[in-house]
């Protein structure tokens, strides 16, 4: 294939693949919003706080031993497949998903274990300890969710991994909402998460084997995982630093919200939980593209086309810019009718923390494909920093300015991660940015 029928291919796939996204999790985020508007309504501040509170907690505690194999999945599968190399694919696949699966039961383990600490320390009430140990459940199936979807990019299958999307908040929205509706109480709403996250499940595992099939990689459970044995100590490698990430960015996450519930209380933290929620209507465009554009990166690299791979970021990188800023734009403008009008009266303090994270969340989305291509040419070190730095300096806003403070605080923190994070990601790229600049720079 000619290098231009290449970067033709790349950039095709990645529209193609990225528009399907787009559809996809325009409905789907559609319908998150959907859920957390009617569930603050229904709920009001300290109920919408405790429910938001306990999910960023599992969520926080989760990124310590979710494995996120599907990372290493995307990068080592995707070149297996092009290779025909099923025996290794194989192995591998199995062997991540293992690690998937253990580190499930170990996070459901744990939250079952801290839920009284969790009650106590954020919550503020230890009766909430109960709510945690239920929804500790839901983690039970993020080993065959994460890699079905890794697998479904690898494929192509675009379509099929947007319209699970779709069915799997849709189920999430009837069954949360409906046990609201009908009088359920917050425990009855944790058995709901639980309900809904057992479906998705079902789903991944029937998306998974169909994926793994198209791949050539059917008959992955027998596989002996001597096959990859020339390559586990590469991909563990590759793993455990992708997932050192991993963890980082669930602290990202999460500490914001338990910060504000632990200091101001869980009204407080309902009033910032709705300001993160709808703040994610800025990124949400380009969510998909990094998504479809992170296989052809690492496509790319493996193909050892070092100036498509820049030509390629270039221009994700400016196409991201000019989408973000214009949706962050508009967000910040509409942020006090947004408010009203979806959440109500009582979330009016949401506006403020609003416009501070539409800021923040604009400069995020616009400068994540440099993440991407870190991850696609194996920099693993500048991935890091260009995450620890900024997170430290959020939670260092955090901790000064959140005591006796407002909410808004959460918002500035916010937005000086990502004015950090953005400048360390720009600056580790920048060889990608300039024209003829020397490969690997």
């Amino acid at each position: 294939m000619s290098g231009g029928a290449a970067r033709g291919g790349a950039g095709r796939r990645v529209l193609l693949g990225s528009g399907w996204l787009l559809g996809g999790q325009t409905l789907a985020t559609g319908l998150a919003l959907i859920q957390g508007v009617l569930l603050a309504r229904l709920l009001g501040p300290s109920g919408y706080g405790i429910v938001g509170l306990v999910l960023a907690f599992a969520a926080l505690l989760s990124r310590f031993f979710d494995a996120r194999s599907w990372e290493t999945a995307v990068k080592y599968l995707t070149d297996y497949a092009e290779r025909g190399d099923s025996g290794r694919g194989r192995a591998v696949l199995k062997g991540l998903l293992a690690v998937d699966l253990v580190s499930a039961l170990l996070t459901c383990a744990a939250l079952v274990a801290a839920a009284p600490l969790a009650a106590r320390l954020f919550v503020q009430d230890p009766a909430a300890a109960g709510l945690v140990r239920i929804y500790a459940l839901t983690v039970l199936g993020l080993a065959p969710f994460g890699m079905a979807l890794g697998l479904l990019r690898i494929a192509d299958r675009y379509t099929w991994m947007s319209g699970f999307q779709v069915l799997a908040a849709l189920a999430e929205l009837a069954l949360t909402v409906g046990t609201v509706l009908s009088g359920g109480s917050l425990t009855a709403l944790m058995w709901a998460f639980v309900a809904a996250a057992g479906l998705r499940t079902v789903g991944a595992l029937w998306l998974l084997e169909k994926a793994a099939a198209e791949l050539g990689f059917r008959g992955w459970l027998r596989a002996p995982l001597a096959d990859a044995r020339d390559q586990l100590r590469e991909v563990a490698g590759f793993w455990a630093s992708s997932n050192l990430f991993a963890v980082l960015k669930g602290v990202h996450q999460s500490i914001d919200t338990l910060l504000v519930g632990s200091f101001l209380g869980p009204a407080a933290a309902g009033v910032f939980r709705i300001a993160k929620n709808l703040s994610q209507a800025v990124s949400f465009p380009l969510n998909p593209l990094f998504q479809a554009s992170y296989p052809e990166l690492v496509r790319l690299h493996a193909q050892g086309d070092g100036p498509a791979l820049a030509r390629l970021y270039r221009r994700l990188l400016v196409g991201g810019a000019l989408a973000a800023v214009g949706v962050g734009v508009g967000v910040a403008l509409v942020a006090g009718p947004l408010v009203r009008w979806t959440a109500g009266p009582a979330f009016v303090g949401a506006v403020p923390v609003l416009r501070w994270m539409a800021a923040g969340v604009a400069f995020a989305a616009a400068t994540q494909f440099g993440h991407a291509l870190l991850l696609a040419r194996r920099q693993l070190r500048p991935v890091f920093w260009s995450f620890a730095l900024p997170l430290g300096v959020q939670v260092a806003v955090l901790a000064v300015a959140l005591p006796g403070g407002d909410p808004v605080v959460a918002g500035w923190a916010f937005a000086a991660f990502a004015a950090v994070r953005g400048a360390l990601l720009l600056a580790s790229t920048r060889g990608a940015l300039i024209r003829n600049a020397p490969p690997g720079t």
